[in-house]
Order: structure tokens, then sequence, then C-alpha cells
């Protein structure tokens, strides 16, 4: 079965290797879901691990910095 995304919604990125404005924040809000979430084996996710599972849409930096700050 092919997944594919509502009209309008695209994960592609600008010639600078970012995403709009609007997917940039979903992205976000997802990593920041995955913050208390387990791998399968029972882990805590990593920051390079969500980094990794966004397509390096994002990097690990940015997922250890939009972390850091809920943790505050």
């Amino acid at each position: 079965e092919t997944l594919e995304l509502p009209t309008g919604v695209s994960l592609n990125t600008d010639r600078q290797g970012g995403l709009t404005p609007g997917m940039a924040e979903w992205v976000k809000a997802w990593a920041l879901g995955m913050q208390n979430e387990t791998t399968p084996d029972g882990y805590p996710y990593r920051q390079r691990a969500v980094a990794e599972l966004s397509g390096n849409l994002i990097t690990k930096q940015s997922v250890g910095r939009w972390w850091k700050k809920v943790e505050s």
C-alpha cells in the first residue's frame, strides 16, 4: 500500500534544504512528540534516531535544541 500526503502538503525542501514554514512546524511537533517515546526494543529514542526517522529533514542538533527547550 502506498501512503500519500494530502493535497497541497509537501515535504520537498527549498534550495537550502529547508522545509516551508508550515511543514517545518509540523516536523518539529512530530520530533517533540518523539521525546518521550521508546524504540520497539524499549529504549528511549535518541536525537540522532529521530533525525534519521525524519528522513534527515531535520538535524540531530535541531532535535536536541527543541528537546532542551521543552525540558527547561
